[in-house]
């Protein structure tokens, strides 16, 4: 959490100088991509930190808010696509990307584990997809947890997909990214909310929020669902 999470957003302002509006724009990051429990224990983390700082010294007022930066703990029911809305959006999104958003409605990985994805973990002939790292702030790191790192199957139609992707793709090396720009490097996953996401929800007529509509409202969780959307493809 500290090398991964705290040290690349935070470490370069001095301790006394952090402020509660820098970790509202911190946590609001967080909750994007990670877990309630897992922001939840980010907070207990900065919490302890802060509170020695304080006892040292080192700053007067700790910058944490629990009503705002503390996640609760009650399920909330997150905001979700149904199966038709989510090949609309697919039909709306310019080709590039349509491989990319059908790997993360049917795999239901997190979007930095579909982007830190390189052609060397996957087997399109045996229908095998490695989890090895996450993308975070551009940069590999290792999954979250020990189960997070992990071999899932690959359904025929998106084995096709991703075969047919890899051969129109100028970066198809065992070491290439999948999903990589025009220079080979990841998308940034902010850049793809904004700039290919929200716009195919507002094209779809698909209400949204810029707080709860990330990539996570892509996965599809029936297989029911997932048939529908192979359909489209096939």
């Amino acid at each position: 959490m500290l090398n991964n999470h705290i040290l690349p957003e935070l470490g370069s302002l001095p301790l006394a100088e952090i402020s509660v509006s820098h970790m509202t724009r911190f946590f609001s990051k967080m909750r994007e991509e990670y877990s309630t429990k897992y922001v939840i224990n980010l907070y207990g983390l900065l919490n302890v930190m802060f509170e020695v700082a304080r006892q040292h010294d080192l700053i007067e007022v700790i910058p944490l808010r629990r009503e705002i930066h503390r996640p609760q703990h009650q399920a909330k029911k997150k905001p979700a696509l149904s199966a038709c809305q989510i090949r609309q959006i697919i039909e709306a999104v310019e080709a590039g990307y349509k491989p990319l958003f059908l790997t993360v409605a049917i795999t239901g990985l997190r979007l930095g584990e579909v982007l830190a994805l390189c052609w060397r973990d996957v087997d399109v002939d045996r229908g095998k997809l490695s989890v090895r790292h996450n993308l975070w702030r551009q940069k590999l790191v290792s999954p979250k947890t020990e189960a997070s790192n992990r071999e899932l199957h690959l359904p025929r139609v998106l084995a096709e997909v991703l075969r047919a992707h890899k051969q129109q793709s100028r970066w198809a090396s065992d070491a290439d990214f999948i999903f990589a720009r025009m220079d080979g490097m990841p998308y940034d996953p902010d850049s793809l909310r904004r700039s290919v996401l929200y716009p195919a929800l507002d094209a779809c007529k698909i209400e949204r929020s810029n707080r709860e509509h990330g990539f996570h409202i892509f996965r599809l969780h029936t297989l029911q669902n997932i048939l529908s959307v192979y359909r489209f493809y096939v």
